[in-house]
């Protein structure tokens, strides 16, 4: 993984129960809705495009969440301690 974009990295994200629970109330209202068979494709495909938007900008950011703390971690090693698991800053 040396050298690679994390734009090229594909991860499939697992959907929750919430999730689900609240794309079936979507997909409900956008079913009462008077629209096309064109003009309701275009929303769903919209929507798709969102939420797959959403989900990579956070999974991105905690990743670079991740790697700063890990920086950081490595950086301040022997400033740091562990308590259950947990690091804090040694007084």
């Amino acid at each position: 993984m040396k050298n690679q974009n994390v734009d090229d990295i594909q991860i499939e994200i697992p959907r929750t129960p919430e999730f689900v629970s609240t794309a079936k109330k979507v997909s409900d209202i956008i079913n009462g809705l008077p629209l096309s068979r064109e003009q309701n494709d275009r929303l769903i495909a919209a929507l798709v495009a969102h939420v797959e938007a959403a989900e990579k900008s956070g999974f991105r950011f905690g990743l670079e969440l991740g790697l700063d703390y890990g920086r950081y971690e490595a950086a301040h090693k022997d400033d740091l301690e562990f308590q259950h698991d947990t690091p804090h800053l040694v007084n």
